[in-house]
Order: structure tokens, then C-alpha cells, then sequence
């Protein structure tokens, strides 16, 4: 009882803390106006408590502690180079730093916990076996009885809100009620499922049990997709379609991995399965390496044609993870020893890089947003791509705004002038996809005009400034990325329209006695933007009259959309759907 006493008061320091952060943050003060403080304290305040749980009673409370000081301070540090560095402005999205750190807390608790039991630094693989599964059938269990324990909050209310009584409802959705509340449900949640380590032991067999027998099928897959490529991949090569996903051949190495682990345990169970199976699945298994190294070159690929991002650093982390699994699960494959026995070694040797290079990447050594800022500067500066620009900006943190600042002072380059403000027209943008809090006027550098040689008149400009129902379809053209504006006669009166195409939609305007009338003529994605810069830059349009003359009824306008009135060619020899009049073979 005294141990139920101590998590509840931990719990509900961990609440309180974590509502003054957020109260911090939703009144504009201290630490919630300085990211870095703001998220180095939330880290450990998440994380410690959770992980004191996890350990409390594996040793004596004041060695417990003094391991948790270091996690602390490396969560802090984790942290404070998140929120400072690597976070976006403004900071709408934890999910990116949440993710690996769970990771690496998750991968890293079992050989705390393994030290703090036996006193040696090298671990025993069933040993950390027996934590992790320990530690993730805890977390699953708190978080079951943090849920119902809303949901009886929430009907509680519901009910007395019914007979016309809120104040349960308004006090169950107050942060000061809210935050605290999960957070000693979660304690205690944990505490209680924690005094039941028969059942844990339980159903971990039992979960374990029915997965491994979704092994067989998972290597099924992974056989008849590997031939299934090979015997295609000529065709592929000779019609240079780009069909390799790199996300789904790592999730079907990630999958397959997890369901072999589900099979082999700890390593106490020789013969898993019948001997043809186990020997079938042992013959498959190394075609994970194929897979793996391919879900590799994939990514390896897209860094070099679009440059490195945060996105592609994770995804090559995890690409060389899923590669040493395969190559380390084909090695113990082969071998001639118990059925894949050298899993254990390979789970702990991948997990301690694991830790460490996650380490590093969640510090400034090899933070992803520094590499990715680095790349994309490279990559304006070689040829200007206008997507490096706003990457700078929005996606890597203050390493890439940093470096856009200094882009906006450059001068040794060919192309200084125009880089230079690029970049600062950039650094005065607010949102990644809209430019509508600027407050600047719309100028012609914002667009790349057609035929080549023509300008946009001042007072069309100044119609495209003042639009306000579709603002965001002209302020979303950028100086690094101007939309195409075609200026062109579409009504035979000698004078031009104008049609300017950006990503959010087509904007056309027609002057009537000098002024000019603007109007939203498709809302639609930017998908073929390029193409239609590409034509409108190589000639390639035309004026045509419509097939169809317009429709008015009721003060409402029809028009026939001609590529909607073609006949679809059926499966009778290609004749059109509706013209023949044989039936089919």
C-alpha cells in the first residue's frame, strides 16, 4: 500500500508539472514562449516518471533514482536541441521528435533495467527479452486503464448533463482536472498491473503463441513477391517505371522480423515449428537481404536526384536497420545450428547501434534537420530549385533558417542577386503553403509570363492584390517558385485575358473599359503545374471554340463539358461503348 501511496504522489506531481507546462503555453509565458525550455523540461517530465515505474522495484529506490539521473539529463538534452534547433516555426507538430525518442527510450530501458538486476554491463539476451515485453505489456496495460477510466468519466458526465447538470462535463474537460487525472490513472494503472507477473508471463505466451504462426504467411509473401520481382524487374528496367515503394518493402521486412522474434522468443524453444516448415521458412529468410537492399538503393536514390531531407535521413536510418536485420537473420539462417539461433546476439548488437545512432541524430552531431539544411542549400545553390528555398524555411529547423539568413546575404555567385531575394522574400513568409500573412503587395516577380516578353499590366497586378474569397490561389506564388500567367485573346475582342495557374487553382481576369475583373476559373491541385508551365513555355496551347454553346436557365449557367461527352471504348475490339451492334464474343 505504501508503494500504491508513493506512484500516486509521483503521478500527480508528474500532472501537475505537465499542466503548467501547458498552462505556460496557452498563456504566452515562460517556458512555453522559449521551445527549447519548453520542450526540454516536457521530455523528462513525460518520460522519467514512466520510466521510474518501470524500474522502481528492480533495486533499491536510491540506486533507482541515481540511474534516472542521467536519463533525465539526456532527455532534457534531447530536448532543449529539439525545441531551440530542429523544431518548425511556428511549432505545430511534436510527432517527429516524439516517435524516436519513444524508440530509443523503449530499446535502451531494458539494458538499464538488465544492469540495475545483475550488476554487469554485458546483458543476457533472454534477459532483455523478458524487460522489453515486461515493459510493453505495462505501458498496454496503464494505457487500458487510463482509457476506461475516461470512458466512465465521460458517461458520468454525459449522464448528469442529461438531467441538466454540466458541471461534472465542464470540470472532466478542464486541462487542471484533465492533465493530473491521466496522468495518476497511468501510475496507477501501471502499479496495479505491475503486482501481477504471472499474468504478464501469461499472456505474453499467449500473444506470442498465435504471432509466430503468422510467420509461415509472412514468409510466403516475402518468397512470391521476391520471385515475383525478379521476373519482372527486366520489364521495369526497359520501361523505367519508378514502382519500388521503399516504405512498403521496409514494412514488409519490419513485419517479417517482428513475426520470427514472435517464433524464436528467447531462445528457449528449439523446434518452433515442424521441421519442413522451420526448415522452409530458414531458406526463405535470406531473401530479406534482397528486399532490404532494395528498399535502400530506393531511398538512396531519391537523396541523390532531390537532395537529402529530415524525412529521408529518418527513412535512411531505418533502411540500414531493416538491412543489418536481414543480413544478420540470413547469417542464422544458414547456419547449421538450432533453428535461427543466432537471433538473440543480432537483436542485441542492432539495438545497442540502434540506441546510439539515434542518440546522435537527436543531438546537433547528426541531427537530421542540420544534414537536410546543408543538402538543400546545396542544392540552391547549384540550381536554385525553388523547393530548397521554402525547405530551409519551414522543414529543418533553425539550422536551415540560418542558413537561408545567409542566402540572403550572399555575393560571391553567379546568381547572387537573384538568390538573395529569393531567399529573403522566403524568410518574410509565415505558413509554409500560403503567403497570405505577409502583408506585401503582390509584384511581378511573383510570376513567369506568357507568350515570353510580356508584362503584366500595374492595375492587373493590383486586381490580383485585392482578391480576398481566393486570396490564397495568387499569394501562394512565391519569387522562388513564380506561377505562370498566359495573356491571351479567348473572346475575339482584340484584347487579352489573362489565366495565371498556380498549385492551389486557375485564376482568369479580362479587362472591361480599363479595369480588370478577376475570377476563380478551377480550384484543383497543383499536380500538372508543371506540365503546363512546360507547354505554355514550348507554345504548345491553342484557342478553340467550344463544341457546345452555354446554357442559361434560372439565372444559373450550364456548359457541356466536352471531355465528359466521349464515348468509352468497351472490350468489343475497341469499338465505342454504345455503338455496336453485334454483342460481344
Amino acid at each position: 500500500m505504501h508503494r500504491m501511496w508513493t506512484r500516486i504522489a509521483i503521478a500527480l506531481g508528474q500532472g501537475v508539472t505537465l499542466w503548467w507546462l501547458y498552462w505556460s503555453l496557452d498563456s504566452g509565458r515562460w517556458p512555453g514562449t522559449h521551445p527549447g525550455w519548453m520542450v526540454g523540461l516536457a521530455a523528462p517530465a513525460v518520460l522519467v516518471p514512466v520510466a521510474h515505474y518501470l524500474i522502481e522495484d528492480l533495486a533499491p529506490g536510491r540506486r533507482a533514482r541515481f540511474a534516472l539521473l542521467p536519463v533525465a539529463f539526456a532527455l532534457f538534452g534531447f530536448g532543449w536541441h529539439h525545441g531551440a534547433w530542429t523544431a518548425a516555426e511556428p511549432y505545430d507538430d511534436a510527432f517527429p521528435f516524439v516517435l524516436p525518442l519513444a524508440v530509443l527510450v523503449f530499446h535502451a530501458l531494458p539494458f538499464l533495467q538488465s544492469w540495475l538486476v545483475t550488476g554487469r554491463a554485458r546483458p543476457v539476451y533472454r534477459d532483455l527479452f523478458e524487460f522489453a515485453w515486461r515493459n510493453a505489456l505495462l505501458l498496454g496495460f496503464g494505457g487500458v486503464f487510463t482509457g476506461v477510466l475516461w470512458l466512465l468519466l465521460w458517461l458520468w458526465g454525459a449522464l448528469f448533463r442529461m438531467i441538466g447538470i454540466s458541471f461534472f462535463v465542464d470540470l472532466f474537460t478542464e486541462a487542471y482536472f484533465a492533465i493530473p487525472a491521466t496522468a495518476v490513472a497511468a501510475g496507477v494503472g501501471m502499479q496495479l498491473a505491475g503486482s501481477v507477473e504471472r499474468l504478464q508471463s501469461l499472456l505474453r505466451s499467449q500473444l506470442l503463441t498465435m504471432l509466430k504462426w503468422l510467420a509461415p504467411l509472412a514468409i510466403l509473401i516475402l518468397a512470391l513477391f521476391t520471385a515475383t520481382l525478379l521476373a519482372k524487374s527486366p520489364e521495369l528496367l526497359m520501361e523505367q517505371r519508378r514502382v519500388i515503394s521503399a516504405a512498403w518493402l521496409l514494412w514488409l521486412v519490419a513485419l517479417t522480423v517482428a513475426l520470427l522474434n514472435a517464433a524464436y522468443q528467447d531462445g528457449s524453444v528449439q523446434a518452433p515449428y515442424p521441421a519442413w516448415l522451420g526448415r522452409a521458412i530458414r531458406l526463405v529468410v535470406p531473401l530479406l537481404t534482397l528486399v532490404a537492399a532494395l528498399a535502400l538503393y530506393a531511398i538512396t536514390v531519391r537523396v541523390q536526384h532531390y537532395g537529402l531531407t529530415v524525412a529521408r535521413a529518418w527513412a535512411l536510418l531505418v533502411a540500414v536497420i531493416a538491412l543489418a536485420y536481414a543480413a544478420g537473420y540470413t547469417v542464422s539462417a544458414l547456419r547449421g545450428r538450432a533453428w535461427m539461433a543466432g537471433i538473440g546476439p543480432v537483436n542485441v548488437g542492432i539495438a545497442i547501434g540502434t540506441v546510439a545512432m539515434l542518440s546522435l541524430m537527436l543531438s546537433p552531431l547528426l541531427s537530421p534537420e542540420r544534414l537536410a539544411a546543408a543538402g538543400q542549400q546545396k542544392r540552391v545553390l547549384t540550381s536554385r530549385e525553388a523547393d530548397a528555398f521554402a525547405y530551409l524555411r519551414f522543414e529543418s529547423g533553425r539550422y536551415g533558417r540560418d542558413r537561408l539568413r545567409r542566402l540572403a546575404e550572399l555575393q560571391d555567385h553567379p546568381d547572387a542577386a537573384a538568390i538573395r531575394e529569393a531567399a529573403a522574400a522566403e524568410l518574410r513568409r509565415e505558413h509554409r503553403w500560403d503567403a497570405d500573412g505577409l502583408g506585401l503587395p503582390v509584384t511581378a516577380s511573383l510570376f513567369d509570363v506568357y507568350p515570353a516578353g510580356r508584362e503584366l499590366e500595374p492595375e492587373l497586378l493590383h486586381a490580383f492584390d485585392g482578391m480576398t474569397a481566393w486570396q490564397h490561389v495568387v499569394r501562394v506564388c512565391r519569387v522562388a517558385d513564380p506561377c505562370p500567367v498566359l495573356l491571351v485573346d479567348l473572346d475575339h475582342d482584340a484584347a487579352d485575358e489573362a489565366l495565371l495557374f498556380s498549385p492551389f487553382g486557375t485564376v482568369a481576369a479580362h479587362n472591361e473599359g480599363g479595369r480588370w475583373i478577376v475570377g476563380l476559373l478551377e480550384m484543383s491541385g497543383g499536380a500538372g503545374l508543371q506540365s503546363i508551365r512546360k507547354a505554355l513555355a514550348q507554345g504548345a496551347y491553342r484557342v478553340r471554340d467550344p463544341r457546345y454553346q452555354v446554357l442559361e436557365v434560372a439565372g444559373r449557367t450550364f456548359l457541356l463539358d466536352e471531355t465528359r461527352m466521349q464515348p468509352k471504348a468497351d472490350d468489343c475490339g475497341g469499338q465505342p461503348a454504345g455503338v455496336t451492334a453485334r454483342p460481344c464474343d
